[in-house]
Order: C-alpha cells, then structure tokens, then sequence
C-alpha cells in the first residue's frame, strides 16, 4: 500500500514515570524548562497530544475521569499506578525515560476487513483473557450519547455491533506480532494498523500511550471521535514508535 508524505509538523514524545518518582520528575521537568508548574490534563488523556502544550503531566486519575469505563483497560494495566508526561520536545530527565514517539503519517489505501475476521478476534485468546469486564457494559449515561452518535454519522448500526467493532480494535493490538494481518506499508515495511474508520474507534488512547500493544515496536493508530486535541484527516494515522 502506497504511504503519502510525513506529517513533519507533529511530534510529541511519551513518558511514563512511576509514582513513587513522579514528584521527582515533575520538579526536574520545570527546573530544566523554566516552568513555575507543569500543565495537567484534567479530563482526558489525549488532551496531551494538543500542539500548543509543549508539555503535559497525565496524573492516573484523569484516565477515568471522563472516559470512565474505557478507563478499565488502563486500571487493569501494569500501568494503573504510573503517571504519563509528553512532551513535544525529548526530555533530558533521569527520572523521565522514553517510552516512544507519536508522529502522523498519510496513507492513500486503509484495509479493511470481514465481519468473520472481527469476530474472530473479538473470541480470540489473546483478547479474551485481557479484556476488563467493565468493557462490555455500556454506562447509563452512555447510552444516549452513542445512540445520537450513531443517528448523527448515518449508520444503523446496533449499540451491540459498535462495542464489537470498538473491541474488535483493542484485540487486534493484543495478538502477538506475527499473528497481525491488517497493516500498512510504513518506510517499505508493513505495520500494524487501527482495523476502522475513526468513527467506529473507542479509546485510542491505549494503543498511543502503550497501554494495549506495547509489544508491537510500530503501530498505525486512527483516532477516535472524543480525541479532537490533534485532529487527523481521514487519510492520516498517528504513527507511534514504541522506544
């Protein structure tokens, strides 16, 4: 598949810090850029991927601070108890070791894929003994947002069949590398890639912060409608290079 032209212009660089030494770290980071506080994201994760904020410390609470039940891949993560700093700039820090890079890249040709093929993941192992309960029921408050959503792009599409697809996703990233067919061609290599469109992706998050796919070293990852902080066009992905 043919890959279009880097997006040069966006570049953030991800960190994730124990809690133990986030204290450490954040004082460091304002020492070395001059900061008198360091910028926090309040509701969302993504809010740091904004370009105008050449710096942001993701507290592990805000995960689930608006997207709570989304949240629970990240409270049943490894993760739950680290703090995320991403920076638009690399970071000379002890305490602050890269874990990767998000770029954006255009691609002219996305797969696609069966309906087989996405339930088979979503009944895949690998999915299956990772996914959090929590996932599957949607919250009250929910509910009436999707289906609006839903009536709003035009689709007829059960609340059902678009938790299949959302899932259908975060499985695809947690198939062991060699099993992954659905990618694209990055630097003449092929990568894993999002399965979807951005309006059938829930919480892209996972997937950009490493949360989900951390053994994947290259990822092509579209975002998901809540994630409006670094816009994509239709043809981009964020591309993200795991350290």
């Amino acid at each position: 598949m043919h890959l279009g032209l880097y997006m040069q212009t966006f570049l953030k660089h991800f960190y994730w810090v124990e809690a133990a030494r986030v204290e450490e770290c954040v004082e460091a980071v304002k020492k070395s850029l001059h900061l008198s506080s360091m910028p926090r994201a309040r509701q969302r994760p993504c809010e740091v991927l904004n370009p105008a904020f050449p710096i942001m410390h993701v507290p592990p609470e805000t995960w689930s601070a608006n997207c709570y039940r989304q949240a629970s891949w990240f409270r049943t993560s490894e993760l739950n108890n680290s703090h995320l700093v991403v920076s638009n700039t690399p970071l000379r820090i002890v305490t602050c070791q890269l874990h990767g890079k998000i770029t954006k890249i255009s691609c002219s040709n996305a797969p696609s894929i069966s309906t087989s093929t996405c339930r088979s993941l979503v009944q895949s192992t690998e999915f299956l003994q990772r996914v959090p309960t929590e996932w599957f029921h949607l919250l009250e408050r929910e509910i009436p947002v999707f289906k609006s959503y839903l009536d709003r792009i035009g689709e007829s599409n059960s609340l059902d069949e678009l938790l299949d697809k959302h899932s259908a996703n975060h499985a695809q990233f947690l198939q062991p590398l060699e099993k992954i067919t659905c990618k694209i061609e990055v630097d003449h290599e092929p990568i894993p890639c999002s399965l979807f469109p951005s309006k059938y992706i829930c919480s892209a998050c996972m997937e950009l912060f490493g949360v989900l796919g951390s053994h994947i070293p290259r990822k092509a990852i579209k975002n998901c409608p809540g994630l409006k902080y670094a816009p994509l066009d239709p043809r981009e992905f964020f591309l993200v290079d795991i350290n």
